[in-house]
C-alpha cells in the first residue's frame, strides 16, 4: 500500500504557483496523496534536512497548506516513513540535471521521482499525455501529475477495490499489500477472537499431518520484514472449557504450539510474541485486523484463516479494507484495548 517517492524540494515549490485556491487544492491533494502511500526517500541527510528546512520555512507555502505539510513530516518522522539511501553517483537531488543523471541514481532506489517543473520540461515529460513518465526501473512526474501515474492510481484501485479473489495467492496479498507497510514498523497488533481455532483444532483431533495454517506463515514473513527489536502481539478470544463441545485452551499452550510451529528465520526482527486470550462474552463482533503500529490498519472482515492456504479457497475470496487517517487507527486501537481489558489471560513466545 505504500510507494517510495523521492521529493524534490524545487516540486513542493510548483505546487505554489497560480490563484491561490489551486494552490491549496495542489497542495491538499498531494498531501492526501502521501498520506495514503508515501514514503519519502532521500539521496543524502543534506537532502533530507534540506526538505525538511523548506517545509519549516514554508516558503511560499499558504499558512493553512503549511501547517498540513509540518504535521505530515512531524507524522512520517516518527512513523519511520523518512528515509535516507544514499544511491550512488549523484545523491544530491537538486544537482540532477538530465533523465540519464536521474535513472542512474535512483532507478531501482525508488518507485517514484517527483521533480521540479524545470527539470521536467528538460525531460520532456509535459508530451507525456499523462505528464508521467513511466517504467520499470523509475516512475518520472510532477507533484501535479504524479496521481495520475500507474504506481499510484495501482495503489488507489488495489484499496478502492479491497479483495482478494478465490484462486489468488495468499503471497500476492502479503507482498502488495501487508510488506510495504511491515518494512516501516516495529509494533504489530493482530486482532481476530478466532485467530487460534484452526490450530487448536488440529491439535485436539490429534492428526499426525499438518494442515495449511495462517499464524506461522504470517510471523515468519513478519521476522524477515519487520523493523529491528519488533513485537507482535496477538489478540483472540480464550476458548471456555466445553465451549461448543470442544476443550479448552490456555495462553501457555497456545504459545507452545505457535513456538513449534514458527519456523524462525535466521537474524530475524521479532523479539517476542505476546498471545493474550479474553474471555469470551455474549457478543460476537467480527473485529479482526493487523495494526502496524500507528501507520496503518489492514481490516480482514472474514477472518485470517482465509490465509491458511497457499490460494484463497472460499468462491467468495477475501475482502478487506485500508485504514490510514490517525482518527481511524486510534478507532481500532481503542477495539482492540476493550478486547484486552476483559478478564484475560497473556503468555509471550520468546526468541
Amino acid at each position: 500500500m505504500l510507494a517510495k517517492i523521492a521529493l524534490s524540494s524545487s516540486a513542493i515549490k510548483d505546487l505554489s504557483k497560480g490563484p491561490l485556491a489551486h494552490q491549496k487544492k495542489y497542495h491538499r491533494e498531494f498531501t492526501e496523496l502521501l498520506l495514503r502511500h508515501g514514503v519519502l526517500v532521500f539521496g543524502s541527510e543534506e537532502d533530507k534536512t534540506a526538505f525538511r528546512r523548506s517545509i519549516q520555512d514554508g516558503d511560499g507555502i499558504p499558512i493553512a497548506s503549511r501547517q498540513v505539510w509540518q504535521a505530515i513530516v512531524a507524522e512520517f518522522e516518527v512513523k519511520k516513513r523518512l528515509t535516507v539511501i544514499c544511491p550512488p553517483g549523484v545523491s544530491q537531488f537538486a544537482s540532477l540535471t538530465s533523465l540519464s543523471d536521474l535513472y542512474d541514481a535512483w532507478k531501482y532506489k525508488t518507485n517514484i521521482a517527483v521533480v521540479g517543473e524545470e527539470l521536467a520540461q528538460a525531460m520532456k515529460l509535459d508530451e507525456q499525455e499523462s505528464g508521467v513518465l513511466e517504467g520499470a526501473a523509475l516512475e518520472i512526474a510532477t507533484s501535479i501529475t504524479v496521481s495520475e501515474g500507474h504506481i499510484i492510481r495501482s495503489l488507489d484501485v488495489l484499496a478502492r477495490e479491497g479483495k482478494l479473489k478465490y484462486g489468488q495467492s495468499r503471497e500476492a496479498f502479503w507482498q502488495t499489500v501487508l510488506e510495504p507497510l511491515a518494512k516501516c514498523t516495529r509494533n504489530i497488533v493482530i486482532t481476530d477472537r478466532y485467530i487460534f481455532e484452526r490450530m487448536w483444532d488440529e491439535v485436539d483431533c490429534d492428526t499426525s499431518r499438518e494442515s495449511p495454517e495462517h499464524i506461522s506463515w504470517l510471523l515468519a514473513r513478519l521476522d524477515a520484514t519487520l523493523l529491528p527489536h519488533a513485537s507482535v502481539k496477538i489478540i483472540a478470544q480464550s476458548r471456555r472449557s466445553g465451549q461448543r463441545g470442544k476443550p479448552k485452551w490456555g495462553a501457555p499452550e497456545t504459545a507452545r504450539i505457535v513456538s513449534d510451529k514458527w519456523q524462525r528465520v535466521e537474524r530475524g526482527s521479532i523479539e517476542q510474541v505476546e498471545i493474550v486470550l479474553a474471555e469470551p462474552r455474549g457478543e460476537r463482533p467480527h473485529d479482526r485486523h493487523i495494526r502496524f503500529g500507528d501507520l496503518a490498519v489492514i481490516d480482514i472482515n472474514a477472518g485470517f484463516d482465509r490465509l491458511c492456504e497457499l490460494t484463497v479457497r472460499q468462491k467468495e475470496g477475501m475482502r478487506w479494507s485500508y485504514a490510514y487517517s490517525p482518527g481511524s487507527i486510534k478507532d481500532y486501537k481503542t477495539a482492540a484495548q476493550s478486547l484486552e481489558a476483559r478478564p484475560s489471560y497473556k503468555e509471550v513466545v520468546i526468541r
